[in-house]
């Protein structure tokens, strides 16, 4: 850049990781939260319990699926398969009544988490179900049946939507609207916790199985069938893209940027050393250039604790 005529003030050059930029990001954040501008609060997110971590929607990809398809699921044995595409549909018992409100999911083991049923405020069916409750079969727990004329479209299947306000982002906003709980399942490993009752400690997938056997157990399981929301009668899953990363080859990819960092830093190290460059170059420069030397350390450092990182999350560290 110098050759180029341009002239900066080198001592004020920054890296992403300098301690200034750092302080200077707490500081950013601490004054819009004061502002009311920024404020923390509790927000549904996708949870991968296999890298544990949540993820975006950007790393997750859309697999189309025509009907019950058996799948291998990540963290799980790669001889263990599960059922998805299926819609089960199971009742749930009206208290202080013989009458029960069917309801569907293709995620059964949901239903631990459900706080509410909800119907469309016309539907005639449930009408005079409005503010009665149902009770949980396997938690004891009181679900009203509320009403939602956005949410629920009374033409698609019987009319009655479970609500799972943890566990589901359209239910999220019905949990919002209605003042609903929100009862998370999920431990970070995948297994459930104790909201779960009985399935405490059940790996999720395990416990879509077992739940079935329990619904058929106490008559409540109605039937399954093929999952169709689209004229062409597919519907899509998302399946996780970041975990399909190979972490040895990852680990040879940032191995091969720390040799490459570590020969420029040697090389612009070298070169401050040499007398030409010690008579000539100016203090200003010459602090930049130290400045740099010492930010290639921190980058080498930081692609250091990668490493460690994915052997940890290989099992080796």
């Amino acid at each position: 850049m110098r050759r180029l005529g341009t002239s900066f003030d080198w001592g004020r050059e920054r890296f992403t990781l300098d301690k200034i930029m750092t302080r200077a990001t707490y500081e950013a954040f601490v004054r819009l939260f004061d502002d009311g501008i920024i404020f923390r609060s509790d927000r549904l997110v996708n949870w991968c319990h296999h890298l544990n971590t949540s993820l975006s929607n950007v790393e997750v990809e859309d697999v189309q699926l025509a009907g019950r398809t058996l799948m291998s699921v990540p963290g799980y044995p790669a001889n263990e398969k599960f059922e998805f595409g299926v819609l089960v549909h199971f009742a749930y018992q009206i208290e202080d009544s013989d009458e029960r409100i069917v309801v569907a999911t293709t995620r059964i083991e949901t239903m631990l988490g459900d706080t509410a049923i909800a119907a469309h405020p016309d539907d005639t069916r449930y009408k005079h179900l409005h503010g009665k409750f149902a009770r949980h079969p396997f938690v004891g727990r009181h679900i009203p049946i509320i009403t939602d004329a956005e949410f629920v479209d009374m033409e698609y299947g019987t009319g009655a939507v479970k609500v799972t306000p943890a566990h589901d982002f359209n239910d999220y906003a019905v949990g919002q609207r209605h003042n609903l709980e929100f009862i998370n399942l999920l431990n970070e490993d995948g297994t459930y916790n104790a909201n779960a009752g009985s399935y405490s400690g059940m790996r999720r997938f395990h416990i879509r199985r077992q739940i079935v056997s329990d619904l058929q157990a106490q008559g409540l399981y109605v039937d399954f069938g093929a999952w169709r929301s689209s004229p062409s009668g597919l519907r899509a899953i998302h399946l996780l893209v970041r975990g399909k990363v190979d972490i040895d080859q990852e680990i040879g990819k940032i191995e091969k940027k720390i040799t490459k960092t570590t020969q420029i830093k040697d090389t612009a190290a070298k070169k401050t050393q040499t007398p030409k460059y010690i008579a000539a170059v100016p203090d200003k420069i010459k602090q930049a250039d130290q400045a740099k030397i010492s930010n290639y350390d921190t980058e080498i450092e930081a692609l250091q604790n990668s490493i460690r990182a994915f052997l940890v999350l290989k099992g080796d560290e």
